[in-house]
């Protein structure tokens, strides 16, 4: 088992929403603070094993991924319009990441807004 105290906090949220939106497992909140846990499954890494896998199992594999992409491109988004990532409630929140910079950018009303940021960024 994995587990680590999330600093993403808003991953959280969005775990448990996609968890009764999709039919296949994903991440789940324990207790009330904002670890998340996730199953280790023992194996090798997909990328190592497939080029040995019969044209059979890589079909399967793909239908697999291809099957989670459909159930969630069909999830509902609390607020479509706003960018980024949101809370239970569908509220912005900050959007974390290496290419927002040290500190945490937004959180973004729009993808307009957002894409502002991006340009104000990159003509410094």
């Amino acid at each position: 088992m994995k587990s680590t105290l999330c600093s993403l906090w808003h991953n959280t949220p969005l775990s448990l929403f996609l968890k009764y939106a999709v039919s296949f497992l994903t991440d789940q909140k324990t207790r009330k603070g904002f670890w998340l846990v996730m199953d280790y499954i023992d194996g090798d890494c997909l990328l190592a094993v497939w080029p040995k896998l019969s044209w059979w199992r890589r079909l399967q594999v793909v239908c697999a991924l291809r099957s989670y992409i459909q159930q969630l491109r069909l999830v509902p988004l609390p607020s479509p319009d706003i960018p980024g990532p949101f809370d239970g409630t569908g509220r912005a929140l900050p959007c974390p990441g290496g290419h927002f910079g040290e500190e945490d950018a937004g959180p973004f009303a729009t993808y307009a807004a957002m894409a502002n940021w991006h340009d104000e960024q990159n003509h410094r």
